[in-house]
């Protein structure tokens, strides 16, 4: 899976230009528009993923110093509105919006953590709450796919070294997770 067409912009604008910045994206999103410097359309909104923009003025002249960044799905990828209903394994069905069961992980995960970085095992329920959650998360494509592989080998690793109640490899586990969560946010957020 690729990331997708992204395009990055940084200008320094006057106030009127930055409003026409704005004014161009906006009618970008209604439909095809030639892009805000003459360049053809910098949002396509069919295949929209992300849109920043970001205004500062900490400039003496009044000038606003203006980044846009536009990333769009990859043509091999499909925009979702929602999780697909099995996993590519052939799974169980994926029910849960994909924020909700970030949410869970966020905080089963963040027990885990604390608990083996004060040096006690956490509850059997975080764990497995975490796991399952994590199993769930991998069905979603466009999410992360290409960190997918290792994440789940380091959730059984953590599964067994939990399981057989080894601290120090559940703390090294839940690390490496910590690490490879990182960089997947990094890459997809």
């Amino acid at each position: 899976m690729g990331k997708g067409k992204g395009r990055k912009i940084q200008r320094v604008l006057s106030a009127k230009e930055a409003a026409a910045l704005l004014r161009s994206i906006a009618d970008e999103l209604e439909g095809p528009h030639e892009g805000p410097w003459g360049e053809e359309a910098f949002v396509d909104i069919q295949r929209l993923r992300k849109l920043r923009i970001g205004f500062k003025r900490d400039r003496e002249d009044g000038q606003i110093s203006v980044k846009v960044r536009v990333r769009h799905f990859s043509e091999a990828e499909e925009p979702l509105a929602h999780a697909p209903e099995a996993s590519p394994s052939g799974g169980p069905a994926v029910n849960e919006d994909f924020k909700g069961l970030k949410n869970k992980m966020k905080s089963s995960f963040k027990e885990i953590f604390k608990s083996l970085a004060n040096g006690s095992f956490p509850s059997e329920g975080a764990v497995e709450s975490f796991l399952e959650d994590s199993r769930k998360m991998v069905a979603y494509p466009g999410r992360g796919e290409e960190h997918y592989d290792e994440f789940q080998r380091l959730c059984e690793g953590l599964r067994g070294a939990f399981e057989k109640r080894e601290l120090a490899a559940c703390q090294g586990f839940c690390h490496d997770l910590n690490r490879i969560k990182t960089e997947c946010h990094s890459d997809h957020k």
